[in-house]
């Protein structure tokens, strides 16, 4: 995915956005370190956001 071009979103509660992930949405969900935002930047169908979250709370 070319993530150069998207929207990237950072949590409002990852205070200075120093120490969280990036996400960014189109046709697959792509996230990146906020800390590192030329680094490489895995993406994933939309349908596994809501697991991915729901891993996260476990």
């Amino acid at each position: 995915m070319d993530d150069r071009e998207r929207q990237w979103r950072v949590s409002g509660y990852s205070g200075s956005g120093a120490d969280c992930v990036a996400v960014a949405f189109g046709t697959r969900v792509g996230a990146r370190d906020s800390k590192n935002p030329r680094g490489d930047a895995p993406g994933f169908p939309t349908s596994s956001w809501p697991a991915f979250g729901r891993a996260l709370t476990r």
